[in-house]
């Protein structure tokens, strides 16, 4: 069913810790994503709520093949597919900071005398901002125009500095500077974040919910899902700095509480997990048997 694998020893089993048995390639090249090897992160999640087997199984090698197997003692098998909400240009943007290895990124640029911060949004044209960030950074340096305090995307449109137009053109939305540390010149590259109240109202995470699972971009996942004829299918959906902030938010350390109601799913999928893989924060669940939960304070194992 589902393009299983094969099962590795049992006394390989360590409860709370998934069976990966992806090709090496797959792992790496997962790892290099934007948002890191989540069907692995997901994995360890699933199998410190459960206490199950669980066997993260997809190598690339069958379109048909769903993420991960839940290998249940009394019961027959779960399958769950792993995917995240995240913009396209974020994506990319993301990716390229993280080449560096750290958030934010720092790009030495000898011609400065001061350490700037640039925020970038997800419509970054990445490749022309390398090769005139410097001399449009310089040009304000020169013309003292230097932002000490830092200019979010109002301020900075309000301004009739050729350079800073250019820079909006290119997709920067925040830029501030200070004297440089040790001789430290250049820019600091952050990624756009999100800003919001606390959650006053669960309606909008509730309805964004509905509209994403049951939207076409998630049509292959529920097809895969529907295809292993399973009575338990899950999603676990990765939420990010492209998410809408309604649902971003519900899902920090921050937010204590959970929706009333129950989300309305797909007939494809039965059981849902949220994680915010952006803050490594929080994950919440939604099973048919046990409604929301949050799921670190329900961990089985280690």
């Amino acid at each position: 069913m589902a393009g299983e694998r094969r099962l590795p020893p049992e006394t390989d089993f360590r409860p709370g810790y998934p069976f990966d048995l992806r090709r090496a390639d797959h792992r790496a090249r997962a790892e290099r994503g934007p948002v890191g090897d989540l069907e692995l992160t997901a994995g360890r999640i699933v199998a410190r709520l459960t206490g199950q087997r669980v066997y993260l199984q997809d190598d690339g090698s069958s379109d048909g093949m769903v993420d991960v197997r839940i290998e249940y003692a009394n019961r027959e098998p779960a399958y769950l597919e792993v995917t995240t909400d995240i913009e396209h240009g974020y994506a990319a943007m993301w990716s390229g900071l993280m080449k560096s290895g750290q958030i934010p990124q720092l790009v030495t640029m000898p011609s400065l005398h001061r350490q700037w911060s640039v925020t970038l949004s997800g419509a970054i044209q990445r490749r022309r901002l390398d090769a005139e960030l410097e001399g449009l950074l310089a040009n304000m340096e020169a013309s003292g125009l230097t932002y000490q305090q830092v200019a979010a995307v109002e301020n900075l449109k309000a301004t009739a500095n050729a350079s800073v137009k250019r820079l909006l053109d290119l997709g920067v939305v925040k830029l501030s500077s200070a004297p440089a540390q040790s001789g430290q010149v250049g820019a600091l590259l952050y990624p756009d974040g999100i800003t919001a109240p606390a959650v006053a109202s669960w309606k909008p995470f509730l309805d964004w919910i509905s509209e994403t699972l049951a939207s076409p971009k998630l049509a292959d996942v529920r097809n895969k899902l529907m295809r292993t004829r399973a009575a338990e299918r899950h999603v676990f959906l990765g939420i990010t700095f492209s998410s809408p902030s309604a649902v971003y938010f519900a899902l920090t350390v921050d937010e204590k509480g959970l929706p009333a109601t129950a989300p309305i799913l797909p007939p494809e999928i039965t059981h849902l997990w949220l994680w915010n893989v952006a803050g490594g924060d929080r994950c919440v669940g939604w099973f048919p048997d046990r409604g929301w939960l949050d799921v670190a304070r329900h961990w089985a194992t280690e």
